[in-house]
């Protein structure tokens, strides 16, 4: 089994196994291995910050529901998956391309068709943490703050993406978010975390 496929594997499971006190988020440091024991490899500044910009885009072009744009930004494998965990503790998995792009297609079409996949408007994020299995596969995690509808309040959650590099660009893989883990903060709490510089 190779890196990535091990990757894919205890990716899947996280949702199940990360801990529910973690509360802060890992610095961006070249780090031996993953949280889930997997030996990884310093990976570029560059890389990096095209894994980042991909992140944020596609984030964006699923809120805008600009299908064509968001699905430029993924792997269209049969081991992509998209997977939440609701505040309620319930779980959400679509395995395989085949059921990802049906899920983002009828949700950006039918956008208050089913409330439990929620995908914030505006979110902030703290720094990334980056993993890197070789030059061309990387796990990257980091702690999300999203808005409500109402912008009354933001649900932390915990986000961890599968990335893999194909024709020499970063495209998502697996979408692991965790919406039970954290508090819920309000608009003053969050504007404290931007003016201090804690989170973007």
């Amino acid at each position: 089994m190779n890196k990535l496929s091990l990757l894919v594997l205890l990716s899947a499971l996280s949702l199940a196994v990360l801990p529910a006190c973690q509360q802060q988020s890992k610095p961006a440091t070249s780090t031996p291995t993953s949280d889930d024991g997997v030996v990884t490899v310093e990976g570029s500044e560059k890389d990096k910050a095209e894994i980042a910009d991909v992140l944020i885009m596609e984030h964006s072009c699923f809120v805008d529901r600009e299908i064509d744009c968001w699905t430029r930004l993924w792997s269209q494998k049969t081991d992509a998956s998209w997977q939440k965990r609701r505040d309620d503790g319930t779980d959400i998995v679509y395995s395989g391309w085949n059921k990802v792009y049906p899920f983002a297609f009828n949700l950006m079409n039918n956008p208050e068709s089913d409330t439990i996949f929620l995908v914030a408007e505006e979110v902030y994020r703290k720094p990334m943490t980056y993993f890197f299995l070789s030059e061309k596969d990387a796990v990257v995690e980091w702690w999300q703050f999203n808005g409500l509808p109402d912008k009354s309040r933001y649900q932390t959650s915990s986000e961890r993406r599968v990335m893999t590099k194909e024709d020499g660009k970063w495209k998502v893989l697996q979408v692991i978010s965790r919406w039970d883990i954290g508090e819920m903060l309000t608009p003053e709490m969050i504007q404290q975390y931007r003016q201090s510089g804690q989170i973007q």
